[in-house]
C-alpha cells in the first residue's frame, strides 16, 4: 500500500508534472483550425465529423498531424468521468487489468496497457500519470507491427474562447523503467509529440465540441509512398470515427444505466395491453411481447421500437458495490433511448459547489502573438486571493493551485531541469524495474482507495 512511485525522486516527479501541465496547454493551442501554427487542410467532411491533415513545421521529422472536429451529446462531468481509468469511489483490486479494459472500451486498437506512475492525487476533473500502452489493429496485423507508447497522460479544466472546456493530453517521455521492447517483444516504440482531446461547451445546451488532436511519430518502416500515405490517412480517419462512436455509445449506456429502474413490477397491468405501445402492432407468435426496462411500457422486439443495451450498475446513483460490477442486456424502448441521448446536462457554470479551481484559459480569437494562457486559483478553496500567472511561452505554463500539482521552481537545480522541448526526457529510474521483466502484481499489491484518491467522484463513474 505504500509503494506508490517509489522509483521517482521528487525532482523527477516535478519534471513529469511540468510535462503534464505544458502538454495540456500545448494541445489547447494546436487543437484548433483558426489561428493555428499548423496549416490544416480539410480531408473529410460529413455529417458526423470533420477531419483535417496538416504539416507542422516545428515538429520532429516523421511526425504526422491530424485533427478531428465533431459534436458529442454529453456534459464535461460525463466526459471527465468517462476518461477516469477506474471508479474513484471504489477502484477494483486488479487495477492493471482494469486500466487495460478501460482503454479497450475507448479505443479499438489497444491490446495492452499499464499504469507506471501516478504523479499526483487525482480528482474528478484533474489527473496526471505515466502510462505504457500497446496498440495494434488486428485487421492489419500481418502488415503492420504493433506500436507501444510510454507517455505522460494529464487532464484538467480549461476555458477556450470564453467557453468552459476539459482537456485530456498525452506526451511521450523516455523512462529507464520502460525500455524499448523491440528486441524482446517486437514492439516499435512510437511517440506522442502532442495528442489529446479538447471538449468545449457550445451554445447548444448538452452538446460539446470534441476536438481530437493526433500528432505522433509512428517510427519503424513507414511507407511514405502515395499508397502508404493513403492507407495511413484511412487508418487515422477510421480511428477518429470509431473513438467518437465509442464515446457516444458509452455515455448513452451510462445514461440509460442511470435512468434504468426495476420496472417489471408493472407486469400485471401491462398484460392487458395486446399491442406495442410504439408501433401499435399486435403481439403474437412472431411478435413476442417485451417491456422497456425504464418506462415499463409494453413493446415489441423490432429494432425500430427497442434494442438491447448493456445496462450495468456503474451509472446508478444509489447502487451498491456489487451492482456496479454487474452487467446485463436490458431492453430499452426507442423513446427512452432518445430521451437519454437528448438529455441536456447542466453546463459547468451552472453546477453548484463543484468548481475545480484550476483552469487554463485561451482566447481563440486573438492573434498568435497575443495568445494568453493563465491559471487561476478558486477562491472557494483558499483564503488567499486569486493568483493569475500570465506567460507567453507555451513550455512554461504552470498550474499553481495549492495542495495539488506543485509548481515548477525555476530556481531549483537548473542543471537537472527539463529542457524546453520535453520530447525526449529521460528518467533515472533504476533499469532493474524494466517493464518487460516486471511481473503482473497480485491483487494484494495494489493500492487502496485511500492511498490514491482524496476527493469523491461524481455519481456517474468514470490512452494511446
Amino acid at each position: 500500500m505504500g509503494t506508490r512511485d517509489t522509483s521517482l525522486s521528487p525532482l523527477e516527479r516535478d519534471e513529469l508534472l511540468h510535462v503534464a501541465t505544458a502538454s495540456i496547454a500545448d494541445v489547447i493551442q494546436h487543437a484548433r483550425v483558426a489561428h493555428s501554427t499548423i496549416p490544416w487542410k480539410l480531408t473529410e467532411d460529413n455529417a458526423s465529423v470533420k477531419i483535417y491533415h496538416g504539416i507542422d513545421p516545428d515538429a520532429p521529422p516523421g511526425t504526422t498531424s491530424w485533427l478531428a472536429d465533431t459534436k458529442l451529446r454529453a456534459s464535461l462531468d460525463e466526459v471527465a468521468t468517462l476518461f477516469a481509468s477506474f471508479d474513484v469511489r471504489d477502484p477494483p483490486r486488479d487495477v492493471v487489468s482494469a486500466y487495460c479494459r478501460h482503454l479497450q472500451a475507448l479505443y479499438d486498437d489497444v491490446r495492452d496497457g499499464r499504469r507506471l506512475h501516478l504523479l499526483a492525487a487525482p480528482t474528478a476533473r484533474t489527473f496526471a500519470a505515466v502510462n505504457w500502452v500497446v496498440t495494434h489493429d488486428r485487421r492489419t496485423s500481418a502488415l503492420v507491427k504493433p506500436r507501444d507508447w510510454c507517455f505522460v497522460e494529464s487532464s484538467d479544466d480549461a476555458v477556450v474562447n470564453g467557453h468552459p472546456a476539459w482537456v485530456h493530453a498525452c506526451r511521450s517521455v523516455d523512462l529507464a523503467c520502460c525500455p524499448d521492447l523491440h528486441t524482446s517483444c517486437g514492439f516499435v516504440r512510437a511517440r506522442h509529440i502532442r495528442s489529446g482531446f479538447v471538449f468545449k461547451e457550445t451554445d447548444q445546451p448538452g452538446v460539446l465540441q470534441m476536438l481530437q488532436l493526433h500528432q505522433v511519430q509512428l517510427n519503424g518502416h513507414v511507407n511514405t509512398s502515395l499508397v502508404g500515405r493513403s492507407l495511413t490517412a484511412r487508418a487515422v480517419c477510421k480511428r477518429f470515427r470509431s473513438t467518437a462512436q465509442n464515446l457516444a455509445k458509452i455515455i448513452r449506456t451510462r445514461r440509460l444505466s442511470a435512468l434504468a429502474i426495476d420496472a417489471m413490477t408493472n407486469d400485471d397491468t401491462n398484460e392487458q395491453t395486446h399491442a406495442c405501445s410504439l408501433c401499435d402492432r399486435h403481439f403474437g407468435f412472431f411478435l413476442p411481447r417485451d417491456q422497456c426496462h425504464h418506462c415499463a411500457q409494453p413493446i415489441c422486439r423490432r429494432s425500430q421500437c427497442s434494442d438491447l443495451w448493456d445496462v450495468d450498475g456503474s451509472g446508478m446513483k444509489d447502487a451498491g458495490r456489487d451492482s456496479r460490477r454487474t452487467k446485463a442486456k436490458r431492453r430499452i424502448c426507442t423513446l427512452c433511448n432518445i430521451a437519454a441521448t437528448m438529455e441536456q446536462p447542466r453546463h459547468s457554470n451552472e453546477r453548484s459547489g463543484e468548481t475545480n479551481g484550476r483552469t487554463i484559459a485561451l482566447n481563440d480569437d486573438s492573434d498568435d502573438d497575443e495568445d494568453l494562457y493563465h491559471t487561476q486559483l478558486d477562491t472557494n478553496r483558499s483564503n488567499r486571493p486569486p493568483v493569475v500567472v500570465a506567460v507567453m511561452d507555451i513550455d512554461k505554463v504552470e498550474l499553481v493551485a495549492p495542495g495539488k500539482w506543485r509548481p515548477h521552481d525555476d530556481d531549483e537545480d537548473d542543471d537537472n531541469l527539463l529542457h524546453e522541448a520535453m520530447d525526449t526526457w529521460t528518467s533515472s529510474c533504476p533499469s532493474t524495474h524494466a517493464l518487460d521483466s516486471m511481473p503482473r502484481p497480485s491483487s494484494d499489491d495494489h493500492p487502496q482507495v485511500g492511498d490514491f484518491f482524496t476527493l469523491p467522484v461524481l455519481s456517474l463513474r468514470g490512452s494511446n
